[in-house]
């Protein structure tokens, strides 16, 4: 088992290498403090966020045995955190420095939430296609163009080939989340094949709780497979709520996506 463990470890540093994030893989603790002991220069200031593994291998505390500087993003008073006195005005100063930066995230983050929905619903509007508008849109703000993923996407419309099933927005926002969280390949084995399942899990959560279901007849009381009664809803007032519908998903898509960066 350890042996296969060490494998599935591996594979996964591999795969993050084709994102530019490079990882290495211990066998114990000690190993890995003895890297990062080994890493961190003596004369370093070293801040820690919220990271459990850190605690749990030791750094925090064998620096400070060494006599390394360090500040830290928690509360002064936390009990698993080391501040020396001579680092609180630091600690201080990098707490309204961070403030500073949260804006510029929020900012930022909700500049990408507001073009993610109005960019889906003009899309709507003007071509129809509600699980190819919501790919779309995050393959256009995300540069994930695909054109054999966007023309797959075609045959969700009406909730699955017009049958009234899952809703082709939300199956577009599952999509869009698997093609930015999933698993890479099949040679990543069962170890990866949830990947990006809690983030997809998360809007067809969201969605149901804001549509009251996540079935595309039941949201729009019209059977799409009858082509008399399809046109009628496309060409009346009534096509406004797959509008809104379609911009409110590509909005929770983006939410979800903003927790995950």
């Amino acid at each position: 088992m350890k042996e296969n463990a060490e494998e599935s470890a591996l594979k996964c540093l591999e795969a993050l290498k084709k994102n530019n994030l490079n990882g290495h893989y211990f066998s114990n603790r000690n190993e890995a403090l003895d890297h990062l002991l080994g890493s961190i220069p003596p004369d370093a200031t070293v801040g820690f966020g919220d990271s459990e593994t850190v605690y749990q291998i030791g750094l925090p505390g064998a620096l400070h045995d060494r006599g390394q500087k360090l500040i830290s993003a928690f509360w002064e008073d936390d009990p698993r955190t080391y501040v020396l006195p001579t680092a609180k005005k630091s600690v201080r100063v990098g707490k309204e420095a961070l403030t500073v930066a949260q804006k510029d995230v929020i900012a930022s983050k909700e500049a990408f939430k507001k073009q993610a929905r109005e960019k889906a619903y003009a899309y709507h509007c003007q071509f129809y296609g509600c699980s190819q508008v919501v790919l779309a849109t995050f393959q256009e703000l995300l540069g994930m163009e695909d054109e054999l993923t966007f023309k797959a996407s075609s045959c969700f419309v009406g909730g699955i080939a017009k049958a009234g099933k899952t809703c082709g927005a939300l199956l577009g926002g599952v999509m869009v989340l698997g093609m930015k969280y999933g698993r890479e390949g099949l040679d990543r084995g069962l170890l990866c094949v949830l990947e990006g399942t809690e983030q997809a899990g998360s809007l067809v959560r969201s969605f149901e709780q804001e549509f009251g279901a996540t079935d595309c007849r039941e949201i729009t009381q019209v059977d799409f497979s009858d082509l008399k009664a399809a046109i009628e809803f496309f060409l009346g007032p009534e096509v406004e709520k797959c509008h809104q519908l379609v911009a409110r998903t590509a909005e929770m898509v983006a939410e979800i996506i903003n927790e995950e960066e």
